[in-house]
């Protein structure tokens, strides 16, 4: 059956009528469908009908033993766990979660799925079918919608519609939505009605062939930048130190090429490509590189840093210092609380959301960083295990810790919510934006609202659902999930996991 519905989807638009094939302007030709559009939908119908399919077989298990899951699981074949999963217990039930790596649509690489949730996820078909007055599809039209709609809150002139001549001088180079199976996944779970959030799951795609997706890790990029957002205000900050989001980025991308076969480099020499594989955990291979190889060193490491790959003992060391200096200095423990107004490009003419940090909450994600890098990466402990000076890293109690990190980032995404922060349009793959920008408040602004949150007559649940509090760890519990600590309290499943 699945065979034959393969057969059945060959024409990606049949049997609706055909659209018309987006504008790429400004779009390098590098993109993996920047040939012919379509393409991208006829990978996502494909892959799409047969998870549908696979969810049938679910269908068919209770059905024949009368009984019902909790949750559904939806993964890759090819996607390696470098860490252990987190337990689903620390997962609301009200949305669908999803990798991090994509900003600008939803990640179709793994779904953690809500039972009750799971007939509207898996009905796939629906965003293939035809509108039943233009005949156009479904998901062509959720695209269209969400690019008028973006128009419209920009408050734009003729010149910038998407049908002008004068296109490409606008703000924003190209409105439309990428043509691409995550944004067909996307369009999916907003023709549903369904929210999504983002976590960053100790996962990725593995290839045999040294090319494992190690380097596409972006883990706790929105935390991340709230942090080194808060360390930015500091004049004293040394401006040359990692920031919280590459040292994160670097602990993941060491567990996972420790793990899996990476990370094969694209070195342009001349006129020539050189691959070269670089396990990041063995430091030898670049002085092996370097002595026998052809190429400058110099650009090789070059290149190598910027995916946030260790390469060699220095590298790890100046990461642990880094570590330790932001951690022991009074600053961080006893600045004001911080404040952070979060504002998406799809709308910026409504109220932003404003998040509140106390300066223990900023120490404890700090803690928790430097638990995490020396969890996967035990060479970093090893190093500061024999330098004295690095050793109260190793001192640091990290009960809890990890999994304070990860909550902070449930709670952020939850109270923000995935679906706003995303932007789908071509114009992420020319700039980069990921749909979402913070500024920061001042420091009276943040005092006035953390008293205000404080206030014993004025508890948290009267505030409205714009200005938000990432907990304290010392008022964290891993039975309580994380809705919990949201503005409205929702009712959470009593389901057995």
């Amino acid at each position: 059956s699945l065979n034959k519905e393969k057969e059945d989807s060959v024409s990606c638009f049949s049997p609706c009528t055909k659209p018309e094939l987006p504008k790429l302007n400004g779009v390098q030709s590098t993109f993996k469908f920047y040939q012919d559009p379509s393409q991208a939908i006829q990978a996502a119908r494909e892959q799409y009908i047969k998870i549908a399919a696979g969810f049938r077989l679910v269908l068919e298990e209770e059905l024949r033993y009368n009984f019902r899951y909790d949750w559904i699981i939806r993964a890759r074949f090819d996607v390696g766990w470098y860490n252990r999963p987190p337990s689903l217990l620390r997962f609301s039930n009200d949305r669908i979660h999803l990798p991090s790596q994509t900003w600008n649509g939803a990640n179709d690489q793994f779904a953690l799925v809500p039972r009750h949730l799971a007939n509207k996820f898996f009905a796939f078909d629906q965003i293939f079918s035809c509108h039943n007055k233009t005949n156009l599809p479904l998901w062509w039209h959720t695209f269209h919608n969400w690019s008028e709609e973006w128009y419209k809150q920009q408050d734009r002139d003729d010149s910038c519609s998407s049908h002008s001549q004068e296109y490409d001088n606008c703000e924003y180079s190209n409105g439309e939505v990428v043509w691409q199976p995550e944004s067909i996944l996307w369009a999916h779970l907003r023709l549903h009605g369904l929210r999504f959030a983002r976590h960053s799951l100790p996962a990725a795609v593995v290839r045999q062939n040294g090319e494992s997706r190690c380097l596409e890790l972006a883990p706790h990029v929105l935390l991340g930048t709230l942090v080194d957002a808060a360390y930015q205000e500091d004049n004293t900050k040394n401006t040359t130190l990692s920031s919280f989001q590459s040292l994160a980025k670097t602990a993941h991308v060491a567990a996972c090429a420790k793990r899996f076969p990476c990370c094969r480099i694209d070195l342009n020499t001349g006129n020539k490509h050189v691959f070269f594989d670089v396990p990041p955990h063995d430091g030898q291979a670049l002085e092996i590189a370097c002595t026998f190889g052809n190429f400058n060193c110099r650009d090789l490491k070059s290149q190598l840093r910027i995916h946030s790959v260790l390469i060699d003992d220095s590298s790890v060391l100046q990461d642990l210092e880094v570590l330790l200096q932001r951690r022991e200095t009074t600053y961080l423990r006893t600045r004001p609380p911080v404040a952070f107004s979060v504002e998406t490009a799809y709308d910026t003419q409504i109220s932003a959301k404003v998040v509140l940090i106390e300066s223990a909450t900023l120490a404890d994600l700090w803690d928790a960083l430097i638990c995490t890098y020396m969890h996967f990466w035990p060479r970093a402990e090893a190093l500061a295990a024999k330098d004295s000076q690095l050793t109260p890293l190793l001192d640091l109690d990290c009960t809890g810790l990890s999994n304070y990190l990860l909550a902070s980032e449930r709670w952020l995404h939850d109270f923000l919510d995935d679906y706003s922060l995303t932007w789908p349009p071509y114009d992420s793959l020319i700039t980069g934006h990921l749909g979402w920008k913070v500024r920061s408040l001042s420091s009276r602004k943040a005092s006035a609202l953390l008293a205000d949150y404080h206030d014993a007559n004025r508890p948290p649940t009267s505030w409205n659902n714009t200005t938000g509090l990432i907990p304290l760890r010392s008022t964290w519990s891993s039975d309580i999930p994380v809705s919990t600590f949201l503005g409205a309290r929702r009712a959470t499943s009593s389901s057995s996991i």
